[in-house]
């Protein structure tokens, strides 16, 4: 977690959000839907985010404790909702390949 107060997006201007990358864990796909690991008690939080970023691509989430996962819509491709993601959380498959 970050402290309230502002984040990158993805053409490095600031806005008044979370960083929510500390608590994602993990990422991967399986038949078209996207599961996000975080540490525990990150799930719904995260999801949150999701949900609220506004983005057509992203039917909704489920969040248990810290595991989310991310329904698309239909025809859209798990590739697609990575992007998103990446929209949503500016810098998050970097943060994740550094992880590994």
């Amino acid at each position: 977690y970050a402290l309230p107060g502002t984040v990158k997006d993805s053409v490095n201007n600031e806005k008044p959000g979370m960083n929510m990358l500390p608590v994602i864990r993990e990422v991967t796909s399986a038949k078209g839907l996207v599961i996000i690991k975080t540490f525990p008690g990150n799930a719904n939080s995260t999801a949150w985010a999701i949900d609220n970023a506004g983005r057509y691509e992203i039917a909704g989430t489920v969040a248990g404790d810290d595991t989310i996962l991310v329904i698309p819509r239909d025809r859209i491709s798990a590739r697609q909702v990575h992007s998103c993601l990446e929209i949503i959380f500016p810098g998050l498959h970097e943060y994740i390949a550094k992880k590994i």
